[in-house]
């Protein structure tokens, strides 16, 4: 290779590696890391299966459900006729830290299409609300943060592309720390990397407690 050459692939080499250097990490929403804690081992998954009729569910949950539905429906355009009050509502309760005293996910009985399930998490003692999450599928995970477990929802977003969502537990309440779009080839590699649903990992089932 002449000197010429030589010079013109150290410039191509240059700007390439500057381009890595300023380029932002797509897919992490968590303040100062470049993705979400990972997460290996999962404990058990649930959909909106797993949930059953709640009239318990308190007045601040059923608040923040309607909250959540409304904007889920100006994010899909959907007209206003559709975006009335808050149906049914269906739960689970799960043990998410191990402390005997369960929490629970809210959620619309006719929730679970459009842009993914919408549940919300509370502790049904004091009606506290600890966080939100969107997803047709909630994967609990063995990692934890502060004694509570990290969650992965999954949604499809489109007929070939779905979105994967990364949530952690910091302070009082689970945060979204970090999404993922999949592409069609994704999706299969995504469900590969998982044990069996319904096998190997089991679903949760109402009255199960803690997995």
């Amino acid at each position: 290779m002449t000197a010429v050459g030589r010079r013109r692939v150290s410039v191509r080499l240059l700007l390439l590696s500057s381009a890595v250097l300023v380029l932002p990490p797509l897919t992490s929403l968590w303040p100062g890391q470049a993705a979400a804690p990972e997460i290996l081992t999962y404990r058990t998954y649930f959909t909106i299966r797993s949930a059953v009729g709640d009239s318990s569910v308190p007045g601040t949950v059923r608040a923040e459900i309607s909250r959540l539905r409304k904007e889920k429906l100006a994010r899909e355009r959907r007209g206003d006729e559709e975006g009335g009050g808050v149906g049914t509502l269906r739960a689970l309760t799960l043990d998410l830290d191990g402390d005997g005293l369960p929490e629970k996910f809210a959620t619309e009985s006719g929730d679970g299409s459009g842009a993914g399930t919408v549940w919300v998490i509370y502790n049904p003692r004091n009606s506290r609300l600890m966080g939100t999450l969107t997803g047709s599928i909630v994967f609990v995970a063995r990692e934890a943060d502060e004694g509570w477990p990290r969650l992965e929802t999954y949604m499809k977003s489109a007929p070939e592309t779905a979105v994967a969502f990364f949530y952690v537990f910091s302070g009082s309440r689970y945060q979204k720390a970090r999404a993922r779009a999949l592409t069609l080839p994704e999706i299969d590699e995504y469900f590969r990397r998982k044990p069996p649903l319904g096998r190997e990992l089991e679903e949760f089932k109402p009255g199960a407690g803690r997995p």
